[in-house]
């Protein structure tokens, strides 16, 4: 592999692992703290 196809990998690897973290984070953000207007339960 050349240096630039190794420095594209890390960078694409990099870019999906902070995506899919952030999307996770989010999750669980949403999760603990649900919005105002949908805490209720509903019947």
């Amino acid at each position: 592999m050349t240096l630039t196809l190794q420095i594209a990998v890390v960078a694409a690897l990099l870019i999906v692992g902070g995506l899919s973290a952030l999307a996770l984070a989010a999750w669980d953000f949403d999760r603990r703290y649900p919005p105002r207007n949908e805490s209720g339960p509903r019947d």
